[in-house]
């Protein structure tokens, strides 16, 4: 209860137990929250370029790339199969689809 000289100290010590729980817990939900976000981004650019590449297939182009956010996309047709390299977080990646 809150008198002339302000809050005591179990309520203070109380209300800071209860931010302190409830950052606790939506720290490490938003940290995964993000995570899938980016992964999500990232499937959404090899879906385009995918895109891309099979238009520029028709027109006779067999190999390309394109740079979104910084990250390049090389995509390369052998035969019916598209694979995409990308580098993510110093790591390189390869998808590829049977078309």
């Amino acid at each position: 209860m809150k008198s002339e000289r302000g809050y005591s100290f179990a309520e203070t010590m109380l209300t800071l137990t209860v931010v302190m729980v409830i950052f606790g817990v939506l720290l490490p939900l938003s940290y995964h929250m993000i995570a899938k976000l980016n992964e999500q981004k990232v499937e959404v650019h090899l879906a385009y370029t995918s895109h891309q590449a099979a238009i520029e297939r028709g027109k006779g182009i067999f190999i390309g790339n394109r740079i979104v956010e910084e990250v390049n996309y090389s995509w390369k047709w052998e035969g019916k199969v598209l694979c995409i390299d990308y580098t993510r977080e110093k790591y390189t990646y390869q998808s590829c689809e049977n078309y």
